[in-house]
Protein backbone atom coordinates (compact mmCIF):
# COMPACT_ATOMS: atom_id res chain seq x y z
CA UNK A 1 0.00 0.00 0.00
CA UNK A 2 1.46 3.34 -1.10
CA UNK A 3 0.43 6.19 0.84
CA UNK A 4 1.72 9.66 0.03
CA UNK A 5 4.19 11.45 2.78
CA UNK A 6 1.91 13.89 4.07
CA UNK A 7 -1.38 11.48 5.06
CA UNK A 8 1.46 9.38 6.62
CA UNK A 9 2.67 13.00 8.90
CA UNK A 10 -1.19 13.76 9.55
CA UNK A 11 -1.93 9.72 10.34
CA UNK A 12 0.71 9.23 12.57
CA UNK A 13 -0.21 12.71 14.53
CA UNK A 14 -3.84 11.90 14.59
CA UNK A 15 -2.94 8.41 16.15
CA UNK A 16 -0.42 9.34 18.37
CA UNK A 17 -1.19 12.87 19.48
CA UNK A 18 2.87 13.75 18.30
CA UNK A 19 3.96 14.99 15.40
CA UNK A 20 6.92 13.66 13.59
CA UNK A 21 9.85 16.16 13.50
CA UNK A 22 12.83 16.85 10.90
CA UNK A 23 15.44 17.79 11.24
CA UNK A 24 16.96 17.15 7.63
CA UNK A 25 14.35 19.30 5.42
CA UNK A 26 12.12 16.51 5.61
CA UNK A 27 13.87 13.31 3.96
CA UNK A 28 13.13 12.18 7.45
CA UNK A 29 11.13 12.55 10.27
CA UNK A 30 10.91 10.86 13.58
CA UNK A 31 9.40 10.53 16.73
CA UNK A 32 11.93 9.50 19.34
CA UNK A 33 9.55 9.56 22.46
CA UNK A 34 8.06 6.20 20.15
CA UNK A 35 11.28 4.84 18.87
CA UNK A 36 9.47 5.48 15.16
CA UNK A 37 11.35 6.87 12.15
CA UNK A 38 10.34 7.80 8.34
CA UNK A 39 12.84 8.11 5.81
CA UNK A 40 12.48 9.04 2.02
CA UNK A 41 15.60 9.25 -0.63
CA UNK A 42 14.01 12.86 -1.69
CA UNK A 43 12.64 15.44 0.29
CA UNK A 44 10.49 16.91 -3.21
CA UNK A 45 6.71 15.28 -3.33
CA UNK A 46 7.02 16.36 -6.99
CA UNK A 47 9.14 13.38 -7.94
CA UNK A 48 8.24 9.66 -7.24
CA UNK A 49 11.06 8.95 -4.79
CA UNK A 50 10.01 11.88 -2.64
CA UNK A 51 6.04 11.08 -2.42
CA UNK A 52 6.48 8.07 -0.38
CA UNK A 53 8.28 6.77 2.28
CA UNK A 54 10.65 4.27 1.42
CA UNK A 55 12.21 2.92 5.00
CA UNK A 56 10.00 3.29 8.20
CA UNK A 57 12.19 2.41 11.29
CA UNK A 58 10.79 1.09 14.54
CA UNK A 59 13.61 0.85 17.72
CA UNK A 60 13.41 1.76 21.62
CA UNK A 61 11.42 4.83 22.35
CA UNK A 62 13.87 7.38 24.05
CA UNK A 63 11.72 7.62 27.91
Amino acid sequence: MEVPVEEVLIKVKEVTGIKPITEDDGYSYEIPKLGLWFWRPKNECDEEEGMYFSTVGIGVPNI
